[in-house]
């Protein structure tokens, strides 16, 4: 007799329906886990002078954003992604990424 166990796991095909609901039911409980936060807007599009910028105090807790900062010195790169310029729209910007490889990479060293 053997001591092995033995697993078996059964994939379930949701509908497209199905996945969609389940999508929406996620973003809905992520917005509220947001919500609770008392984020607050302190600059938006006019300050900014820009479409969909703003600027928010509050979104990411202490630990999270000492946690962005440690992996933007360790793993970002600069540039847009594409032609590597760093400050593809005005000189006042400056752009510097992680992608998702890098971040892997850095978190299993």
């Amino acid at each position: 007799m053997s001591d092995k166990l033995s697993i078996t796991t059964k994939k379930i095909q949701l509908s497209d329906e199905h996945t969609l609901k389940w999508r929406k039911m996620r973003a809905v409980k992520k917005i509220k886990k947001i919500s609770e936060r008392k984020v607050t807007v302190i600059m938006g599009e006019n300050e900014l002078n820009g479409k969909r910028r703003f600027v928010a105090d509050g979104f990411s807790q202490e630990r999270e954003c000492q946690v962005m900062l440690e992996l933007s010195k360790i793993a970002a790169v600069e540039g847009d992604g594409y032609s590597g310029n760093i400050s593809p729209h005005t000189s006042s910007e400056r752009f510097e990424g992680v992608t998702l490889g890098r971040a892997a990479l850095v978190s299993t060293s």
